[in-house]
């Protein structure tokens, strides 16, 4: 998977969503209202629970037994679909590790809540589910997820936590009917702890209408001000999870035991990454099972608390960024000029190892118009007849004169200079003094290396976008309705669109589009005809070929099955098959017309959009990709944002909170802190976040 990722389409979760709090004016001599603390940090979120091993007491299927998804409800009798859950079948099978496998299409499923009685489940006092996580180790989540199947969720709910594994004690129960499911639990109705050894029970957010598929968002933020830091730990912390249900819903009555049992798709355990501060991501290792930290700010490592190669020439500080070594000065055509710091001895074999360490290239000591002082291995560039010399041609680009011993930014710096001295020195220049020649670099040590780097933006690679250059790479910011790592691919009804903008035969487009693991699109209908005018009339307005292509007697798709789709044709199409190939005509309001298959057009591939083999997107986000996972889409939920989903977004930019109160940002929520005299009204929304 490329490190550069298509933007996501955002998607609303239907729990997270935010905690309205607006402070109003209390009667005269009332108490200050408590305020909540504040969670947003600069480091990401992680599900840590994903891969992790994971089972049930009861799971469907052994033996097979048929059932119905809730949401058949919705339709009349005969429409319902009967489906089988068979665990000796894996296409069949509902197992436990389908709930922390990343993908949501996939769901665990209980036995029946009459097999479930009988095997004396959900008798007494006794849940009906039992479900247990092992995390590996210790983590302070932010939040807990359940994302339930085609299926409600239970009447009740029991989170709980162990640290071994065996002995689990009661944490946070969530019930639908207040006060009397929480003594039947044998608490009180508390929302928020007021010790790290609360037990809080709270009512589910949403109440009516109950869904299927629903997303039980636990919140473990909304703390007292009083907590400490180290309250917080203990009372956020959790190795062993297990989860209990209560109270199944009996959509049908208790005579359709059809319909009668759990099913939960995903279950997400959200940590913020300890990295730093310069998390700009974080993945689970395949090999550690830990997450791993995507690191910014010139850092490395797991946790981002080592310094890159070249950038650790100043003591490391703990939260600060490494300080670079690389500056740049200046563009000359395609090739972007630095400055990086070497170490050791200032020969033309440190030169180049430091150019290439660096992940760049490097001048010699003339642009290569000239033969004195050039070598192939090193970059030609245009001097502009400026001269011969790099250092000279800087110093005419950096300080408007071609005197580079005065032009300070070139003070210390080093150009490779093949075998020009026995010692294998390059050649140097000190800022402000009379010396001019090099100075050798076998006499002096740590100093920087001239080094350049190819701008892959010259031209532009993006085509519906604008680049960014970076060292050995470039980033496209994609215009709206466009994704990709070169901003050319589009999303329609399932399927990706990769627009080309080079004209080849039908036969090498074909080909082409194979080689990325697609095909030339198909055109089937209408809809999908007028998507594909307005993208190209917005873009190349080029003509484009279809897959569409004529054999002996017939049209044909790229599967070779035939045409057989309701499009719009040019008057006098189609024409009768003799080696024709089909375009969408730019020069006729791309309308279908056949044309000899050797001529050269644009073209098109598609490809079928699928769950991503890796899932790139971040806290909680829905990954889907195409074209064998060169691209991913990123559907992310309520509260985040960016390519990855990466962002949490600030709940607080709005000011939501009145009369000076001041604001706290969380997951998509917030909370306000009042001043005297004022208070806040937590339920003001009936949204309201867990």
């Amino acid at each position: 998977m490329p490190s550069r990722r298509t933007h996501p389409l955002a998607v609303t979760g239907v729990l997270a969503v935010l905690l309205a709090v607006v402070c109003s004016p209390l009667p005269r001599g009332t108490a200050v209202a408590v305020a909540a603390r504040s969670n947003r940090a600069v480091d990401p979120l992680v599900n840590v629970a994903r891969g992790k091993p994971v089972r049930a007491n009861v799971t469907c299927g052994s033996p097979t037994e048929d059932f119905f998804p809730h949401s058949d409800l919705l339709k009349p009798p005969p429409d319902r679909n009967l489906q089988i859950c068979d665990a000796s079948n894996p296409a069949l099978a509902h197992n436990a590790s389908l709930m922390t496998d990343g993908n949501s299409s996939t769901w665990w499923q209980s036995t029946s809540l009459q097999k479930l009685k009988l095997s004396g489940n959900g008798v007494g006092d006794r849940a009906e589910v039992f479900i247990t996580l092992d995390l590996g180790e210790t983590y302070y989540p932010e939040t807990i997820t359940i994302h339930m199947g085609d299926t409600i969720r239970p009447g009740r709910l029991a989170i709980m936590r162990s640290a071994d594994g065996l002995n689990f004690d009661p944490w946070l129960y969530l019930v639908t009917n207040g006060n009397r499911d929480c003594r039947m639990f044998g608490v009180a109705k508390q929302r928020d702890p007021d010790s790290p050894e609360s037990v809080v029970c709270r009512q589910y957010a949403q109440l009516e209408p109950q869904l299927y598929n629903e997303r039980i968002t636990v919140s473990l933020s909304e703390v007292p001000p009083s907590f400490s830091d180290e309250a917080l730990l203990r009372w956020r912390a959790v190795r062993h999870l297990q989860l209990r249900f209560y109270d199944m819903d009996l959509v049908m009555g208790r005579s359709a035991d059809q319909f009668d049992h759990y099913a939960v798709s995903e279950i997400s355990v959200m940590v913020r990454c300890e990295c730093n501060g310069f998390g700009k991501g974080c993945e689970i290792s395949a090999d550690s099972g830990q997450y791993e930290c995507i690191c910014s700010g010139n850092t490395q490592g797991p946790f981002c608390k080592e310094c890159q190669t070249l950038y650790n020439q100043l003591p490391y500080q703990p939260g600060q960024p490494c300080q670079g070594q690389r500056v740049y000065l200046t563009t000359i055509g395609s090739w972007s000029f630095y400055k990086v710091q070497a170490s050791g001895p200032m020969t033309s074999a440190n030169v180049k190892f430091t150019c290439e360490a660096a992940g760049m290239r490097y001048p010699c000591f003339a642009s290569g118009r000239c033969t004195g002082g050039w070598t192939p291995d090193c970059i030609k560039y245009d001097d502009a007849f400026i001269s011969c010399e790099t250092h000279w041609v800087l110093s005419f680009y950096l300080c408007g004169h071609d005197n580079p011993y005065r032009c300070e930014p070139l003070d210390d710096t080093f150009v490779y200079m093949d075998d020009w001295w026995s010692d294998g020195s390059a050649c140097g220049m000190k800022y402000n003094t009379d010396k001019w020649w090099c100075v050798t670099g076998a006499d002096v040590n740590n100093l920087y290396a001239l080094c350049a780097d190819l701008n892959e933006c010259e031209p532009s690679p993006c085509v519906h976008g604008t680049c960014t250059d970076d060292i050995g790479g470039y980033t496209c910011t994609c215009e709206n309705g466009w994704e990709g790592t070169n901003c050319d691919l589009t999303s329609f009804s399932g399927e990706c669109y990769q627009f080309s903008s080079t004209a080849l035969t039908h036969q090498d487009a074909t080909q082409a589009c194979g080689a990325k693991n697609g095909h030339l699109v198909d055109l089937t209908d209408e809809q999908q005809q007028s998507f594909l005018a307005d993208m190209l009339a917005a873009s190349s307005g080029a003509s484009i070929w279809l897959a569409i292509k004529s054999a002996p007697t017939a049209f044909l798709y790229s599967n070779g099955s035939p045409f057989s789709g309701q499009i719009q044709w040019s008057s006098s199409e189609p024409a009768a098959p003799c080696d024709l190939c089909v375009l969408l005509d730019s020069s006729d309001n791309f309308l279908a017309r056949t044309a000899p298959c050797t001529e050269q057009h644009n073209y098109v591939c598609q490809s079928h959009m699928k769950p991503c083999g890796q899932n790139v997107c971040q806290n909680g986000g829905i990954c889907t990709s195409c074209f064998n996972d060169t691209a991913a889409f990123c559907d992310c939920p309520a509260g985040f944002d960016g390519m990855t989903c990466e962002i949490d977004i600030d709940d607080c930019a709005s000011n939501p909170c009145q009369n000076g109160g001041s604001c706290h940002d969380d997951i998509n929520s917030y909370s306000c802190s009042c001043p005297t005299g004022f208070h806040g009204d937590p339920w003001k929304s009936s949204d309201a976040f867990l």
